[in-house]
C-alpha cells in the first residue's frame, strides 16, 4: 500500500509538471490569447459593463505572465531560459506574435504614441457588438464581416533598444542562456526566404493602427495595401540595413553581433513617463511583432517619423522587464542582505589567493609592471558612488603612459574577459575628425543618433592614443575631443541637440593608453615600466576557466563595496594629512582627494567596507608613482 501511495504521488507530481509545461508553452506561443483573456476578465468586472469607458490600466497582465512563467521566483534565470531570446535567436526565426525576451540598452526614448486601447467591433449582418483591445499589438485585426464602431485611445511609450554596446561574450552564458550571442543572426538574408516569410504573413494582413484610421476602409483595400507592402519589404530592408543614420553603428563595432542585428522598437505600456532612462540596461519580456504593413512609407501625415520596416527593426511590446544594474545581476546585490553577506564572507576566505593571482595576471598583460597592475586593478573596481559640490566621489581616471601600440588590444581583451562590458575608442586625429563620439538628435527622423561615448552604466571605456600622430583637429574633432574630456573629468556625457547641448550624468570608468604625454587630462598617470616582453596575444596566457570565473565574481563584489570612513582611522588620517602638508607646503587639495580615492579603492579591492589607516598608508607608494 505504501509503495502504491508513493507511485500515485509521483504520477500526480509528473502530471502537475506536465500541466505547468503546457501552460508555459501556451503563454509563450500564444501570448495574445492570455492578454485578451485578462482584458475580458477585467472589463467584465468593471463598473461600466458593455461600454467603452474602461480605464487605461495594467489589467493584471504583467502579474499573470510573471506568475505563469515563474519570473517572480528566486530562480528567475531558469524561468527566462524557457523564453526564446533575441540575443541568440535570429529574428526571422521567431514567429510573429509570440513571447520573446531581449537583453538590451535603451538607446533612445521617443515621443508617446497613441493606439486603440478599447474599441468595438460590430457585425454588419447581426449587429452584434464585441469589445476588444489593441494593446500589445501594432495592428487591429478586423474580420471581413465587421466594422469598427467606436473606440477609446490610450498611449504607449516607444523605446529604441539595441544590443548592449561592448557586451562581453561570456556574459550571455553567465546570465543563464544556453545559446551563443547573436552570431546566429544571418549576415545576409536569402531573398527567397524573406518572400516566403512575408507570403505566410499575407494570410493574416491587418489594418495599421493610427490616430486617423478611417472607419470605412474596405477589406479589398486592406489586402491590396498588404500585398504592396510585402513586395517592398525585402528591398527596403536591404537598403536600410546598412544605413547607419537609421540604425547607428553598434552592430559594426561589436563583433559578437552581426551587421543585420540592429535592435528593436519596444513599446512600454501603462506609464505616463518612462521608468527607464537612456543607456539603462534592461531585460525585456514581451510580444514579438513583425508586420509587413509597417513599411515605413505610410507617413503622409507625419504620424510615424521613424518607422523602418519591421523586418529590419522588429517591434517588441513589453509585458514585463527588469533592470540590470552595474553588476548585471550576476552577483547578489547588497539589498539581498543575507545572501549577499553569506557570499561576501565566502569570497573573503579565498581573497588573498584570488587577488594575488589576478594581480599577477594583469602584470603579465602589462609586461611585468606590478605597480601599474595594482593601479589598474583599483581602476577596474571604480565607480561613481555619489556627487557632491561638484565632486564625483568614487570615480578615478587612469592613464598608462609609454604604452606600445600592441597594448590596446591586450588590455581590451583583458577587460572584456573580466567585466561585463568594455569599449575601445580609437583616439587619433583622423578618428576624432570623422567619428561621432557624441549622441546627436536627428530632428528629421525624430531620433537620437548614437555616439561611441554613449554606453551603459559600468561600461569600461579604453581611450587608445598609442597610435596618435601629428595633425589638425577640425571643428567636429574639437567637439569630439571636448566631449571625451568632459566624460573623463566629470563623468558627464554631452548630447548634441543641434540648437543646444545638454550634459547627462554617466558612470563609465575611463582608461587612457598613451605613448607619451596624453592629450586627455586625467587624475592619475602611471608610466609603464615593463620588465619583460608583452604577450603575443591575450589567448597565449592560457588562464584556467575556474580562475577567471573567480576573478569576475571578485571584481563584481568589489565594485559593489561601499567603503565608510569612520572610527579611529579618521583622526589618524587627519594627523597624517597635517604632517604631509607640513613636509610639502605645495601639496594641493586635489592630491589629498586623490590619495583618499586611492585608499577607498584599495579597501574595496580587499573587500573591506571601512577605510583603515593601513590602506591609507598602502596607497602612498601608488600615489608617489603617479604623476
Amino acid at each position: 500500500l505504501t509503495e502504491h501511495n508513493h507511485l500515485l504521488a509521483r504520477n500526480l507530481i509528473e502530471m502537475a509538471g506536465s500541466t505547468n509545461d503546457m501552460a508555459h508553452s501556451q503563454l509563450i506561443q500564444q501570448p495574445l490569447r492570455a492578454i485578451n483573456a485578462c482584458f475580458e476578465k477585467s472589463f467584465a468586472s468593471s463598473s461600466v459593463q458593455g461600454g467603452l469607458d474602461a480605464k487605461e490600466g495594467e489589467w493584471g497582465i504583467g502579474a499573470h505572465f510573471e506568475d505563469g512563467l515563474g519570473l517572480n521566483t528566486v530562480d528567475v534565470k531558469a524561468a527566462l531560459r524557457k523564453i526564446p531570446s533575441l540575443n541568440d535567436t535570429a529574428s526571422h526565426q521567431i514567429a510573429n506574435h509570440t513571447l520573446v525576451r531581449f537583453r538590451c540598452m535603451v538607446q533612445d526614448i521617443l515621443d508617446p504614441e497613441y493606439y486603440a486601447g478599447v474599441y468595438e467591433l460590430v457585425n454588419r449582418k447581426t449587429g452584434a457588438k464585441e469589445t476588444k483591445t489593441a494593446k500589445y499589438t501594432d495592428i487591429i485585426d478586423v474580420p471581413d464581416d465587421c466594422d469598427i464602431n467606436e473606440g477609446k485611445t490610450f498611449s504607449r511609450i516607444p523605446l529604441f533598444c539595441v544590443p548592449v554596446p561592448g557586451e562581453s561574450p561570456w556574459v550571455h552564458r553567465a546570465l543563464g542562456n544556453t545559446g551563443t550571442p547573436n552570431s546566429a543572426e544571418a549576415k545576409q538574408q536569402n531573398q527567397r526566404e524573406k518572400r516566403k516569410r512575408f507570403g505566410t504573413m499575407e494570410t493574416n494582413l491587418q489594418v495599421a493602427v493610427t490616430a486617423t484610421d478611417k472607419k470605412n476602409t474596405t477589406t479589398n483595400n486592406k489586402r491590396n495595401r498588404g500585398e504592396e507592402c510585402c513586395e517592398k519589404m525585402a528591398m527596403e530592408t536591404e537598403k536600410l540595413k546598412n544605413d547607419t543614420n537609421v540604425f547607428g553603428n553598434y552592430a559594426r563595432s561589436d563583433s559578437c553581433f552581426s551587421h543585420a542585428y540592429r535592435g528593436c522598437m519596444a513599446k512600454l505600456y501603462d506609464q505616463q513617463t518612462s521608468p527607464l532612462k537612456v543607456c539603462d540596461i534592461v531585460e525585456i519580456v514581451g510580444v514579438f511583432s513583425a508586420s509587413p504593413l509597417l513599411t515605413g512609407d505610410d507617413d503622409t501625415e507625419g504620424l510615424s517619423r521613424f518607422n523602418p520596416p519591421s523586418s529590419a527593426v522588429p517591434r517588441l511590446h513589453i509585458i514585463t522587464f527588469r533592470k540590470l544594474g552595474l553588476t548585471w545581476n550576476l552577483v547578489p546585490p547588497p539589498s539581498t542582505k543575507n545572501l549577499y553577506e553569506s557570499k561576501l564572507q565566502e569570497l573573503r576566505v579565498s581573497l588573498k589567493e584570488t587577488r594575488s593571482s589576478l594581480l599577477a595576471h594583469i602584470s603579465d598583460v602589462l609586461g611585468g609592471d606590478s605597480t601599474a597592475a595594482e593601479a589598474l586593478l583599483m581602476h577596474l573596481v571604480s565607480r561613481v558612488h555619489y556627487r557632491r559640490y561638484g565632486q564625483v566621489v568614487g570615480k578615478m581616471s587612469l592613464c598608462l603612459r609609454n604604452a606600445p601600440k600592441e597594448l590596446g588590444g591586450l588590455v581590451t581583451s583583458l577587460v572584456k574577459n573580466l567585466l561585463p562590458s568594455a569599449k575601445r575608442i580609437e583616439v587619433t586625429i583622423p578618428a576624432l575628425n570623422k567619428k561621432a563620439l557624441m549622441p546627436i538628435k536627428d530632428y528629421d527622423k525624430n531620433k537620437l543618433v548614437p555616439g561611441e561615448l554613449q554606453a551603459a552604466p559600468g561600461t569600461y571605456l579604453i581611450f587608445d592614443e598609442a597610435s596618435i600622430e601629428e595633425g589638425k583637429l577640425e571643428e567636429k574633432g574639437v567637439r569630439n575631443f571636448a566631449a571625451a574630456q568632459k566624460l573623463i573629468s566629470e563623468q558627464q556625457l554631452t548630447y548634441d541637440f543641434k540648437y543646444h547641448q545638454m550634459n547627462f550624468e554617466t558612470d563609465t570608468p575611463a582608461l587612457i593608453l598613451s605613448k607619451g604625454k596624453s592629450l586627455l587630462k586625467c587624475e592619475c598617470t602611471i608610466s609603464l615600466k615593463s620588465t619583460g616582453p608583452l604577450p603575443t596575444s591575450y589567448e597565449a596566457l592560457c588562464v584556467a576557466p575556474k580562475a577567471v570565473a573567480a576573478w569576475r565574481e571578485y571584481l563584481l563584489f568589489a565594485k559593489q563595496m561601499h567603503v565608510e570612513f569612520e572610527g579611529d582611522a579618521v583622526s589618524a588620517v587627519q594627523e597624517d594629512m597635517v604632517e604631509l602638508k607640513r613636509e610639502n607646503p605645495s601639496l594641493t587639495a586635489e592630491s589629498m582627494h586623490l590619495q583618499m580615492g586611492f585608499s577607498r579603492l584599495l579597501a574595496a579591492s580587499f573587500l573591506e567596507d571601512k577605510l583603515s589607516f593601513k590602506r591609507w598608508k598602502y596607497a602612498k607608494p601608488l600615489l608617489a608613482a603617479s604623476s
